[in-house]
């Protein structure tokens, strides 16, 4: 066998190993969901216990500025983000 024969039957054998190993790892996506909550403008929910109650574990909640007023009760495990909107600052022109 010569040393070209030789790499080629190592690198195959060596694919054969990471795909047989690859195959039993495999990891299969979490269909997680991403929820928004604002309450004054367009969103999935207006406030932050309705995208609670209807978020499923491991989803995530983004939450956007504003006045919520709530006891918020969470029972799974989930994301949650606050959004901050700033208005953008008017241009000075002179």
């Amino acid at each position: 066998m010569n040393k070209r024969n030789t790499i080629l039957l190592s690198v195959a054998v060596i694919c054969i190993f990471l795909l047989a190993g690859s195959a039993s790892a495999t990891i299969f996506p979490v269909n997680e969901a991403v929820i928004t909550v604002d309450d004054d403008g367009p969103a999935d929910y207006n406030t932050i216990q309705a995208a609670v109650d209807a978020a499923s574990s491991e989803d995530t909640i983004y939450v956007y500025n504003g006045r919520y007023h709530e006891n918020i009760i969470i029972s799974k495990s989930l994301t949650l983000f606050s959004i901050v909107t700033i208005p953008p600052v008017p241009a000075i022109l002179q």
